[in-house]
């Protein structure tokens, strides 16, 4: 874990933009993690949370959103953010064509972001419309699947990458 969140967080950095970063849930190997963002240089702005409609704001007005959190294939898909999801724990998960899986490799995500951030000067942000948000019925639609899905190990088992 410990590797995987350098390397991410240097690719980053290497960006030379405004960084927001997030801490992460306190799941396990998340004090791995937020040694590694304490690493980081005062410059970047470092939240352990943030309340819901500022996180939002923030969202709304960012250029892209980097991790692993779902935010990045939802919330960030309504605002018309591009998202680098980084690693296996989103994977298999719906989500809109903003997003970018990618291993945890430096190389992969700087060459992305470089791309995304200079699209991002030319091009205005538009909400992509995913299966799950462009539904008319979407309220009913997620009522059925949720009643008609079965409570299993597989459903109940999240995915980690460290």
């Amino acid at each position: 874990a410990e590797s995987q969140i350098r390397e991410t967080l240097f690719a980053v950095y290497c960006a030379h933009r405004n960084i927001v970063i997030i801490y992460p849930n306190s799941d396990t190997g998340s004090d791995v993690m937020i040694k590694a963002i304490e690493e980081m240089p005062d410059f970047i702005y470092k939240f352990k949370s943030l309340p819901y409609l500022q996180f939002l704001s923030l969202l709304k007005n960012s250029d892209v959103i980097v991790g692993n959190s779902s935010t990045g294939l939802y919330e960030a898909a309504l605002f018309g953010i591009p998202a680098i999801d980084v690693g296996t724990r989103q994977e298999n998960r719906e989500h809109g064509r903003n997003v970018i899986h990618l291993p945890h490799s430096k190389e992969e995500i700087q060459a992305s972001l470089e791309k995304i951030l200079t699209l991002a000067l030319i091009s205005d942000k538009k909400p992509i419309s995913t299966h799950f948000v462009s539904k008319v019925d979407g309220v009913k639609v997620i009522m059925d699947t949720l009643f008609e899905t079965p409570i299993n190990e597989r459903l109940l088992q999240k995915r980690i990458t460290y």
